[in-house]
């Protein structure tokens, strides 16, 4: 017999033996049922015995330092700050099994060219339908060099088809109950078996009141047993209070034991002036980067934390989608556009100023595509794409602009047009547009 198992048959045999000499309680009361008498496992485990370190199982990380399985991620930050965007880059790399700056899917060897085991995930958005979660998909599919067809069977969309709670609280007694898009959503958990689970965002899926921890200590205790019950790891996007700071756990908007019952804090924090300036990005420019810090870790200089660009891509549709690109502070502008040579930076500006015989170029960083910016950078011997961001970038700190135009076709396109402005094409001024 295990020495747990011994200890299992000490305690039950102690709790008997406490129960049989204070079987009443003063004052009427009864003492608790046994173990035997409740119908289930004693209320503790205990264990005293030595162990073999090699054969205790290895935390079942999803990616180190983001996602465990049977636990719970909480990823909050501001409004736009770019939370759900880097929700879904997260969700393609897993699925994918491919790298995503510091978030590596386990399994991804070291120094070989294969990826990661391919991981399925399951979005639940309150707040965006099933367009535009395929719009951000979309995006973000394009930095990975992958087509939607490559996460058929391992990305699964859903939404509510009304109202998104999922758990109702009781105002006069407390209690937590299940609505009909809980179970529906454990069905689908229980039918795909996702590793991961994304929740979005945590306010909209219980009526709990968010600062009251007792209450929302048993909100996050039923989604995390989502998390065991299915042996996935579960990210609950929250917010943050007005003002907080990178990395700072009481910044997390509601409750403490939001925080407490997560295994894992992060927080997504928009890109401040301060921080603009030491690495040498444009003022205009800052609100399209954010950084990410686990807020149960030390915060983080600006130098070392894990930042991430919002990069907007044009779909085969029109729309322009803006994606979490993992960004390094070395190749912003402080660094010199991705060590473009002058001359070919000069080369580039005066180019895209005068324009294709189509018309402007577009922003699109799409190197086979003619009409882009990117494959002048290319023909300039900028064909990174960390350099052609960066070049980019630098094409705005000189004056370009983003604006809508309409084509020979009179279809309206994004092109970028210089501060003189050029080059010369039917531009659509925001009446127009």
């Amino acid at each position: 017999m295990s020495a747990t198992s011994d200890d299992n048959n000490d305690f039950a045999a102690a709790e008997a033996a406490a129960i049989a000499q204070f079987s009443v309680i003063p004052g009427g009361r009864r003492a608790p049922l046994r173990a035997e008498q409740r119908g289930g496992p004693p209320p503790l485990w205990v264990e005293s015995g030595a162990w073999d370190e090699s054969a205790i199982p290895p935390r079942p990380w999803l990616a180190r330092g983001y996602l465990l399985r049977g636990s719970v991620t909480v990823l909050a930050g501001v409004g736009s700050a770019g939370k759900s965007s880097l929700c879904v880059s997260y969700a393609v790399a897993l699925a994918l099994g491919m790298r995503f700056g510091r978030f590596e899917p386990a399994g991804l060897p070291e120094f070989q060219d294969a990826g990661a085991p391919k991981r399925k995930v399951l979005l639940y958005n309150v707040e965006d339908d099933d367009d535009e979660q395929r719009r951000r998909l979309s995006a973000a599919l394009r930095q990975f060099g992958a087509a939607p067809a490559d996460l058929d069977g391992h990305v699964f969309r859903c939404g509510p088809a009304s109202i998104g709670t999922l758990l109702e609280r009781d105002a006069y007694s407390g209690a937590v109950g299940f609505t009909d898009a809980w179970h529906a959503l454990e069905g689908l958990i229980a039918h795909h078996k996702p590793d991961l689970v994304v929740l979005d965002p945590l306010v909209e899926l219980h009526t709990a009141e968010e600062n009251d921890n007792t209450a929302l200590r048993a909100v996050i205790a039923h989604l995390r047993g989502i998390a065991q019950r299915h042996r996935c790891a579960l990210v609950l996007v929250h917010h943050t209070r007005k003002g907080a700071e990178a990395g700072d756990m009481e910044g997390i908007r509601g409750a403490g034991s939001i925080v407490g019952a997560a295994r894992i804090a992060l927080t997504c924090a928009p890109m401040t002036r301060e921080e603009a300036d030491a690495l040498g990005v444009p003022l205009d420019l800052r609100r399209r980067f954010f950084r990410v810090d686990n807020a149960k870790a030390n915060y983080s200089p600006a130098t070392e934390a894990a930042w991430h660009e919002l990069t907007e891509y044009e779909l085969d549709n029109g729309d322009y989608v803006a994606a979490a690109v993992p960004w390094k502070p070395q190749d912003g502008a402080a660094a010199g556009p991705g060590g473009a040579a002058p001359e070919a930076l000069a080369l580039l500006e005066a180019e895209v100023a005068r324009g294709t015989e189509h018309g402007p170029y577009s922003p699109r960083l799409e190197p086979h595509e003619l009409r882009s910016v990117a494959a002048v950078m290319a023909r300039l011997g900028i064909e990174k794409p960390v350099a052609q961001r960066s070049a980019l970038r630098w094409l705005m700190g000189r004056g370009f602009t983003v604006q809508q135009y309409r084509d020979a076709q009179r279809r309206i396109r994004k092109g970028l047009r210089a501060h003189d402005g050029g080059p010369e094409a039917r531009w659509l001024d925001a009446a127009d547009a």
